[in-house]
């Protein structure tokens, strides 16, 4: 039937541009965790560089998907680092 979703296969085994435990993020920004059966996804945001860590539950299973790449506030040209004096 055309209205019969998908069958549930794991996304990893399509979805190359997942990152596992192990990997170092290459941009910052809101990436959405998948975990292995004891959670559903959820969002986080991780900072470039950063090394992504075993889930204590699913260990090495879980994966992390790029959503959008953003930069921190502290260092977005467009904002005062600290707050100007009233002249």
């Amino acid at each position: 039937m055309p209205d019969d979703p998908p069958p549930l296969i794991p996304p990893s085994v399509f979805d190359s541009s997942r990152l596992r435990p192990g990997m170092v993020a290459a941009v910052s920004g809101i990436y959405r965790v998948h975990h292995y059966r004891h959670r559903i996804p959820h969002i986080v945001f991780i900072e470039a560089g950063a090394v992504l860590p075993p889930c204590k539950r699913c260990g090495d299973v879980v994966e992390f998907a790029p959503l959008i790449a953003a930069t921190a506030l502290q260092v977005d040209d467009d904002f005062y680092t600290e707050m100007p004096t009233a002249t």
